[in-house]
């Protein structure tokens, strides 16, 4: 983080110091919103699939019989992969109209790396069954889908406060920071606790496979929100295309009726002429 500093300070444009009056319903405008709270709960999920690794994993581990240095790499494996990814994912989501895709995606991914890291016995495996590759690869995965949901996450939020009707401001920038620090900060406490509980109750492998149906539960959610606005656009440009074709009959009746009207006109003038 201190490295980073002194270059944040020559790449990042200066900006003259304002007073920017903060409405006190601007918060609620954001969170008031379907989309918003599905995002929110993206993130949130994504930090809970990071977090829940971190009391479970290590235990998970040790039928391998592996010294302290390979468990630090294994847990490093997943933030490899993420820190690789995020740079990739970054740049796919500017090129893209619905950056929402990146999310289902991710958490689509999360789900696969859940279900193999236990693995699960939804998918035909034994409680009995564990190997080291299939927990590297699920982890992979998961570092993937991580990057997917959390590095677009934050430009989503930001597009929705515009489309609340919040100002292209730093007030916004701020407000969107807090509200995606927030769920990302209860993914992270929710986590561990959630984790740790079914990993004493249920087991590793239920463990994982339940929070496998929260990130379902997620994907869903961002599914339908799509769907709907889909049909919502669909609906709006019909009622535009009948509207403009209402506007071109009434164009064109006008345009029947106005040399009618010219004519008339002309013959009265000849008649007052010849008067």
């Amino acid at each position: 983080m201190l490295f980073t500093l002194p270059i944040n300070c020559c790449i990042l444009p200066t900006q003259s110091d304002e007073i920017i009056d903060t409405k006190p319903d601007s918060l609620s405008k954001l969170m008031l919103s379907a989309e918003t709270i599905f995002i929110c709960m993206a993130i949130m999920v994504a930090a809970l699939v990071w977090s829940a690794l971190d009391p479970t994993l290590e235990p998970h581990l040790r039928v391998f019989d592996l010294d302290p240095t390979m468990v630090g790499l294994i847990f490093l494996l997943m933030a490899a992969v993420y820190a690789m990814c995020s740079p990739v994912c970054g740049i796919i989501g500017d090129k893209m109209k619905d950056v929402r895709i990146l999310l289902i995606l991710g958490d689509l991914l999360c789900i696969v790396g859940l279900l193999f890291v236990g693995p699960s016995p939804l998918i035909g495996f034994s409680i009995e069954f564990n190997t080291l590759w299939m927990n590297l690869v699920s982890l992979a995965i998961l570092g993937i889908g991580n990057s997917l949901i959390v590095t677009p996450s934050f430009d989503v939020l930001n597009r929705k406060a515009l489309e609340r009707g919040l100002e292209d401001n730093t007030a916004t920038y701020g407000i969107v920071a807090g509200v995606w620090s927030s769920s990302y900060a209860l993914g992270e406490f929710i986590g561990p606790i959630f984790a740790g509980w079914m990993r004493d109750t249920k087991g590793f492998e239920w463990c994982m496979t339940y929070i496998a149906f929260v990130c379902g539960a997620s994907a869903v959610s961002l599914i339908s929100l799509m769907l709907f606005d889909c049909k919502n656009k669909k609906h709006s440009l019909h009622n535009n295309d009948i509207h403009q074709q209402k506007r071109k009959h009434h164009t064109s009746i006008s345009n029947e009726r106005t040399p009618l009207l010219k004519t008339k006109n002309e013959i009265l003038n000849k008649t007052c002429e010849q008067v």
